[in-house]
């Protein structure tokens, strides 16, 4: 019989992914935080994942009565705070300052169909700066994002933007 295969997300390396641990890790994750010395604890563990780690942690009680805090990012609420993420990850990235990629009616249609998540709005830009070249443009405009929306919601990754 074949072994189940996880999603492409949970295969690719890297942190923000603990809703891709196992049963099983998470249950070896609880017999570690056991271990303590005169009542202190040894091990403090902080898991970083999208909202089905929660609801993971949640179906394993002795797991769940061990954390002692959460934390949910909200989704973005303006096109303004949008625009505010694109810009610091470019500025970050070393853009230079004065330049803007993004017209704002990108900015407009990038929330839209983020729907104001982070990691939404990270893979639309990501896919616009793949298609921008292909286009013959140096500035993303709109059309672009909305070539590339439609990509991203056959795989289920986003909203029809409404």
């Amino acid at each position: 019989m074949a072994r189940p295969t996880k999603p492409a997300r949970c295969r690719r390396a890297g942190s923000g992914r603990g809703q891709c641990l196992s049963y099983g890790g998470l249950e070896r994750l609880r017999l570690f935080l056991n271990y303590s010395l005169d009542y202190q604890r040894i091990l403090q563990i902080i898991i970083v994942g999208q909202l089905e780690l929660q609801e993971k942690v949640a179906k394993k009680r002795n797991l769940a009565s061990r954390v002692r805090f959460t934390m949910t990012l909200e989704p973005l609420r303006s096109v303004g705070q949008v625009g505010d993420l694109i810009e610091y990850r470019l500025r970050t990235a070393g853009l230079a300052p004065g330049v803007q990629l993004f017209a704002p009616g990108a900015i407009e249609a990038v929330s839209k169909y983020s729907g104001g998540i982070p990691r939404h709005i990270v893979n639309i830009c990501s896919l616009c700066f793949d298609q921008a070249p292909l286009l013959n443009k140096r500035q993303i405009d709109a059309e672009i994002v909305e070539h590339v929306a439609p990509r991203l919601m056959q795989h289920g990754t986003l909203t029809d933007g409404r």
